[in-house]
């Protein structure tokens, strides 16, 4: 699930990827898959952890 969805540029965005799962990771992610689903390069996307959470909650940019 996407979540805190934003706009950091003209042609760049960050959002949070948040299991639908209390307590389970975030299955991993193909990064051709995510740029299918949401029509972005996949050259351009990224997945971090996010600072002080846990598996549950890794970031899109």
């Amino acid at each position: 699930m996407l979540e805190q969805i934003e706009r950091t540029g003209d042609d760049s965005m960050s959002a949070v990827i948040c299991s639908t799962l209390p307590g389970k990771p975030v299955p991993k992610i193909d990064l051709l898959d995510l740029s299918g689903a949401i029509n972005w390069p996949e050259d351009d996307i990224a997945i971090t952890p996010v600072p002080r959470q846990g598996a549950g909650v890794p970031t899109l940019m």
